[in-house]
């Protein structure tokens, strides 16, 4: 397509002027703080205009044999708000012909206040949870985090349970970078670690042996290093030592995935030992460019977390669907996760659904 100037293709795309008023002051607005997240931005700004977001979504051109919802902490919540996930699963099924969804879990902060306190009631909970899907009409896998290292790395996290800030995670008692540091490197640290996966691992074989379950190491790991050399030396000798010490509680039925946002963060002798390569794709943090040659080096990916900001935008349909149309679309058929679907608010939700 010949190129034409970025406002008249503004212009004649489907928004309402209020939606390009928006945009437009975005894009002005970035280009007078010219840094990576903003030319990020105007690539993908690019790429739904020129590529994919001509057109409102239409919902029959979105089907999917799996879809991945990311639902964390869902397994906490009352079972009426269970019934309403549930709703919202079946209207997802009906909308998008899903034949089956890969709920993503992660064990909450809760289940270890304190480095080698367990609280089985939060596995439980899972349990409970796994159960009464069962009843439904819902054909699922359960996709499982061994811990969440975003508690890790931050000093409050306000979404471990909806409407509260519990402190952060043990694992950080200093509740900086240098704690979060630790976590990779310090030889008791790590132990503690191996000791809550075989925990939560034992109970898993437990009741799910024979069925099919993905384990997700951890979220978002990442080393507070600046050096990518350095930061990949450390996240890889850590995925090394747990690999050599869960191998052995794993079933034959389950799959692991890496968790890491960064595909590159991992080599290829940890991804060669049966590990899926993960991304967690948001608008403007990686361009599409970026995101190609992924898609080439890593052929098996898995899109564990794709997410539309809507607070970013603050736009109604038909925006929200264009930009959710064109992420789906970028990853070219890989299996994918949405993020999210739980009762409560840190910016992201599934725009698709609309009452």
């Amino acid at each position: 397509m010949k190129e034409r100037h970025l406002i008249e293709v503004l212009k004649e795309t489907r928004l309402t002027r209020r939606e390009f008023l928006k945009l437009l002051f975005l894009v002005l607005g970035g280009t007078m703080f010219f840094n990576k997240e903003v030319l990020n931005f105007l690539e993908w700004l690019n790429y739904f205009i020129y590529e994919s977001a001509k057109n409102v979504i239409k919902k029959e051109n979105l089907q999917f044999e799996e879809l991945g919802i990311n639902s964390p902490f869902i397994y906490l919540r009352s079972e009426k708000e269970w019934e309403e996930y549930v709703d919202i699963l079946k209207k997802l099924k009906e909308m998008f012909k899903i034949e089956r969804f890969r709920i993503r879990l992660f064990i909450s902060d809760d289940f270890e206040k304190g480095l080698g306190e367990y609280n089985q009631e939060i596995l439980e909970k899972i349990l409970n949870f796994y159960n009464f899907l069962k009843q439904k009409d819902i054909d699922f896998v359960l996709e499982i985090d061994l811990i969440d290292c975003y508690s890790i790395g931050n000093s409050l996290k306000p979404n471990l349970v909806y409407g509260t800030n519990p402190p952060t995670s043990s694992y950080n008692p200093t509740k900086d970078l240098e704690g979060y540091h630790q976590f990779f490197i310090n030889d008791e640290l790590k132990e503690r670690f191996i000791s809550r996966a075989k925990a939560i691992l034992s109970f898993l074989k437990q009741h799910f042996e024979d069925k099919e379950l993905i384990i997700s190491i951890a979220n978002e790991p990442e080393p507070p290093v600046e050096n990518l050399e350095e930061k990949r030396r450390i996240l890889n000798e850590w995925y090394q030592f747990v690999l050599n010490n869960i191998k052995g509680i794993l079933s034959d039925k389950w799959k692991l995935v890496a968790g890491v946002k960064n595909p590159d963060f991992l080599s290829p002798d940890i991804y060669n030992q049966g590990i899926t390569p993960t991304l967690h794709l948001y608008p403007f943090e990686f361009s599409p460019s970026t995101l190609e040659s992924w898609l080439k080096k890593y052929p098996n990916i898995y899109i564990q977390e794709l997410g539309v900001p809507y607070r970013i935008f603050n736009l109604h349909n038909p925006l929200e669907r264009q930009i959710a149309k064109a992420l789906i679309e970028a990853v070219k058929g890989n299996p994918i996760s949405l993020w999210k679907l739980d009762f409560y608010e840190d910016g992201f939700r599934i725009p698709f659904i609309r009452n």
